[in-house]
C-alpha cells in the first residue's frame, strides 16, 4: 500500500513538472494549435517557437539590467534580440506576441559579466529550441540569423572594458 501511494505521488509530481499552468492567461496550448493550423507546422513546433520567444524575452529583460556605466554598448544587441522576437511573432501574430515596448528589469544589482552570461545562455537556449523544432519558414530563419548576430554582439561586448 505504501509503495502504491509513493508511485502515485511520484506520478503526480512528474505530471506537475510537465504540465505548465497558464498563469499569464495566454493559452499556450490553444495558441500552439492556432499556429500549427495557420502555418502548417505541428503543435509541438509551435510550442517550441513560443518557448524560444520566451527565452529571448528573458534574455532581453536581463540585458536591460546591465549596469548604467555600460548601458550604451548594448543597443545593437538589444536591436537584434527584439528583431528576432518580432520575426517569431510574424510567423503567427495570434500565437506569438510582439516584443513588448516596456520590459521590467530582472537581475538588477548583478555584475555585468553575470548578466551578459545570462543573456548568452538565453540566446543559446532559444537557438537550440528553434533548430530542434526544424521549422522551415523565412521568418524563423531570419530570427535564427538575428540570434546568431546577437551572440556575436555579446562576445564583442564582453571583450570591451566597462566604462567608468
Amino acid at each position: 500500500m505504501k509503495r502504491l501511494k509513493l508511485n502515485c505521488l511520484i506520478a503526480y509530481v512528474l505530471v506537475g513538472l510537465f504540465v505548465v499552468p497558464d498563469v499569464n492567461g495566454r493559452g499556450a496550448v490553444t495558441q500552439a494549435a492556432k499556429l500549427a493550423s495557420k502555418v502548417g507546422i505541428t503543435g509541438q513546433q509551435a510550442a517550441a517557437l513560443r518557448l524560444a520567444w520566451d527565452n529571448l524575452l528573458r534574455g532581453y529583460e536581463d540585458l536591460l539590467s546591465t549596469p548604467p556605466d555600460v548601458r550604451g554598448d548594448t543597443s545593437t544587441l538589444e536591436g537584434h534580440i527584439k528583431a528576432a522576437m518580432n520575426q517569431l511573432h510574424a510567423v503567427d501574430p495570434s500565437a506569438i506576441p510582439v516584443a513588448p515596448a516596456s520590459i521590467p528589469v530582472q537581475d538588477k544589482g548583478r555584475t555585468r559579466q553575470f548578466i551578459l552570461d545570462a543573456v548568452r545562455g538565453h540566446l543559446q537556449k532559444a537557438k537550440n529550441v528553434i533548430e530542434g523544432a526544424k521549422v522551415s519558414h523565412p521568418d524563423v530563419q531570419q530570427a535564427l540569423g538575428n540570434i546568431t548576430v546577437a551572440e556575436g554582439d555579446v562576445t564583442e561586448i564582453q571583450a570591451t572594458p566597462a566604462k567608468k
